[in-house]
């Protein structure tokens, strides 16, 4: 039974590294497919070597730009949406890419993968700091960066493969689909705290980096009711408004009258 209970465990936290894994794999894929396919789109559209060029400069402009803001949201919305709206993005850019008819699709195509993929390295940073405890961060973005670099040096041998026993828009409408199934994936199974997790278990918990609590009443802080204005300082029972916004937030009645009487 603890043998079973270990297990499970160590696939519960490693599920998530896991996926973050191969998320950073099928992204690196998507981000440098275009390179293998150039030859054949240039012939197939008639592009010149400049239009490819403003082609790969869509991916690169709004990628270094879109990541500071997107790392932004990521901060404000958590890495489960974050993440999965990253991943629609870039998996819309890629299917798309398929489909283009010209140089201006191309380069809207490109666009979207960059936005997508743009915020991904830094909130996936998030995700493993909540789901990986101090001294195994390091080795958790040793492997996801390794997985990266591995997709990196797969796509000329997948990319390839696939134009060849297909097409190139085949390629790219593949590689999209792919990419919607890690989406898919990933919004079932991450959670941004993990003690919401179904699958894990209390010992896993205490392995798990401390979650930030929140701001329970602290004394030297004042809470303003947003409509009426009314304050309450600490000191004493929560105002009936207080309570209530508490309560919603999962607090227990307990952990209430703890902070208020902490005597």
């Amino acid at each position: 039974m603890q043998q079973q209970t270990k297990q499970r465990r160590v696939r519960s936290s490693m599920i998530v590294l896991a996926i973050l894994c191969a998320m950073s794999f099928v992204m690196y894929v998507d981000r440098t497919n275009i390179a293998t396919a150039a030859l054949a789109i240039r012939s197939d559209l008639h592009l010149s070597n400049s239009q490819l060029g403003f082609v790969f400069s869509a991916f690169a402009v709004v990628y270094a730009v879109a990541m500071i803001p997107g790392s932004w949201v990521a901060d404000k919305i958590g890495a489960h949406k974050m993440l999965a709206i990253c991943g629609v993005l870039w998996a819309t850019g890629t299917l798309l890419t398929g489909l283009a008819g010209g140089l201006y699709g191309l380069i809207l195509a490109r666009f979207i993968v960059g936005l997508g993929e743009s915020a991904i390295v830094p909130t996936s940073a998030k995700a493993l700091a909540v789901w990986v405890e101090p001294q195994r961060r390091g080795f958790a973005q040793g492997i996801t960066h390794s997985f990266a670099r591995l997709g990196n040096a797969a796509a000329p041998l997948v990319v390839a493969a696939l134009i060849v026993t297909t097409s190139w828009r085949v390629m790219f409408v593949i590689l999209g689909i792919v990419s919607i199934a890690w989406v898919v994936v990933w919004t079932w199974y991450f959670r941004d705290d993990p003690r919401k997790h179904p699958g894990i278990t209390p010992e896993e918990l205490e392995r798990e980096p401390e979650q930030p609590a929140p701001p329970v009443v602290e004394k030297t802080i004042k809470y303003r009711h947003p409509v009426s204005g009314e304050s309450w300082d600490g000191d004493g029972d929560h105002p009936d408004w207080l309570r209530k916004a508490l309560l919603k937030e999962g607090f227990t009645v307990d952990e209430l009258r703890r902070a208020a009487h902490p005597s």
